[in-house]
């Protein structure tokens, strides 16, 4: 049979005394403290998930890219005057 949790706490506190009760009631205490529980994605600045961030995450685990970052390296390549098509 399923209790809901109110019972089981009411059925733990009755058998098992003393310390274990006490800490029983702090945590019914906290839980009725939480107002809203939400998924955040750390990585993303919004809280997002995205695959295309955790694709970009595994590749930057998977491949080692540190010599490609250097100081002015991509702005310096997205300014060259280059024809439209080659």
């Amino acid at each position: 049979m399923v209790f809901a949790p109110t019972l089981k706490i009411m059925f733990v506190r009755r058998f098992i005394p003393g310390l274990v009760s006490a800490f029983l009631k702090s945590v019914e205490r906290l839980i009725g403290q939480v107002e809203e529980d939400k998924l955040i994605w750390k990585a993303e600045k919004n809280g997002v998930y995205s695959v295309k961030n955790s694709y970009g995450l595994c590749v930057e685990d998977l491949v080692d890219t540190s010599h490609l970052r250097r100081p002015g390296y991509w702005s310096d390549i997205w300014h060259l005057k280059v024809p439209p098509k080659l």
